[in-house]
């Protein structure tokens, strides 16, 4: 008889994810793409492709690992949007994984100390407020 795996406690689940608050979708895309942000977002596929485990990151298993650049990271692993599209990202990103119980925000404290607190200031205020599994 094959063992059948428990129903895991998703409410112990954490998520991560490198979320940076614009004033447009073109805004935070723009800074990433042209920042220490976006270097560093490459710098983590370098890390992953030296401990062989670059597959986390694809989205498709038969994508080729080229495939992986700065672009598709910023589209596929982190979020840089506006107030309007983060809610919706950060809802399709649970539609994918399922309920979880807590919801980590990586920031890059170190990229632009004028935008972050910025951003921050906007996840709290604008896209907290909006999550529907925060009610």
């Amino acid at each position: 008889m094959e063992a059948v795996p428990p129903n895991p406690d998703r409410s112990i689940w954490h998520i991560s994810r490198s979320i940076l608050v614009g004033a447009s979708d073109e805004e935070g895309r723009e800074h990433v793409l042209n920042s220490p942000f976006g270097e560093s977002l490459v710098y983590m596929r370098g890390m992953r492709t030296i401990c062989r485990a670059l597959h986390v990151l694809q989205w498709d298993a038969d994508m080729p690992e080229d495939a992986l650049d700065v672009q598709y990271i910023i589209d596929k692993i982190a979020i840089f949007r506006s107030v309007d599209t983060v809610p919706h990202e950060l809802q399709e990103g649970c539609d994918i994984t399922g309920d979880f119980g807590t919801a980590l925000v990586i920031v890059h404290d170190w990229d632009d100390r004028a935008m972050l607190p910025k951003s921050m200031e906007l996840f709290t205020k604008e896209i907290m407020p909006q999550l529907p599994w925060l009610e």
